[in-house]
C-alpha cells in the first residue's frame, strides 16, 4: 500500500479482500441457477441436454458409478450450455481494467430524453492510468438463439478448445484459476438433475 503510484487506497484493497473470494464462491451457484432459467425457459436444450445424459447412464457398464472423468469429457452439449449460461449470465458482477493507453472511442448512443429514437453522437477519452469499471449486468442475450447456434455447430466445436481461459459474456478473454472446476461441479449438478428429477 505505500508503493508509489498505486492506484489502491488502503479502503479500495479491504473491500476487494472481501468481494473477490465471495465473487469466487457465488459463480458456481449463480451459474447453475441462470442454467436452470435458461433451460426452463427452452424445452428443445432441454431435452436434449437430457438425451446425452440417459445416453451417459446407458452405457455405463457399472450402473451404479459415479461420473467418470470419459463421461465428463464426453458431455458435449452439457458444455456448450455451461458455457453460453457462462456466456449469457451475470456471474461475476465487474471486472476492473487499467488503461495502458489513451483511448478515443466514437459511438452512437440513444438520447436520455424520454419518448426519444434520436441517437447522438458522443466521443468519450479513457485516459493512461484511469481504472475503468465494467459492469457486467448489462449484458443481454437469447438462449433460444443460443441453443439454435449450439445444435447446428454441435459436431464442429472442439469440447477443450480455449479451456484455459474464462470467456466470460462475450466479452475479454482473462485467466480464471477455477473455471474448469466450475464446469466440473456445474456437469455434475446438470446431470443428476435431469437423470433424477422429471
Amino acid at each position: 500500500m505505500n508503493k508509489a503510484g498505486t492506484i489502491l487506497s488502503e479502503q479500495t484493497a479491504l473491500d476487494l479482500l472481501f468481494a473477490l473470494p465471495f465473487a469466487a464462491f457465488e459463480s458456481a451457484s449463480s451459474a447453475v441457477v441462470l442454467a436452470l432459467q435458461y433451460l426452463q425457459s427452452n424445452p428443445l436444450a432441454l431435452a436434449e441436454l437430457t438425451q446425452e445424459h440417459e445416453t451417459i447412464l446407458r452405457e455405463r457398464e457399472t450402473k451404479d458409478s459415479g461420473i467418470t472423468w470419459k463421461e465428463y469429457k464426453s458431455m458435449t452439449f452439457t458444455h456448450m450450455v455451461i458455457n453460453e449460461t457462462i456466456r449469457l449470465g451475470n456471474i461475476v458482477p465487474t471486472i476492473f481494467r487499467k488503461v495502458v493507453k489513451d483511448i478515443e472511442i466514437k459511438g452512437r448512443f440513444k438520447s436520455n430524453k424520454p419518448n426519444s429514437s434520436m441517437f447522438n453522437v458522443y466521443m468519450l477519452i479513457l485516459y493512461e492510468l484511469w481504472v475503468v469499471q465494467i459492469i457486467k449486468s448489462l449484458q443481454v442475450g437469447s438462449f433460444w438463439l443460443v441453443h439454435q447456434h449450439m445444435k447446428i455447430n454441435k459436431q464442429g466445436r472442439e469440447l477443450n478448445a480455449g479451456s484455459k481461459f474464462f470467456m466470460g459474456f462475450g466479452s475479454v478473454v482473462r485467466l480464471c484459476a477455477g473455471a474448469e472446476f466450475v464446469k466440473l461441479q456445474i456437469s455434475i449438478f446438470l446431470h443428476h438433475l435431469v437423470t433424477n428429477y422429471r
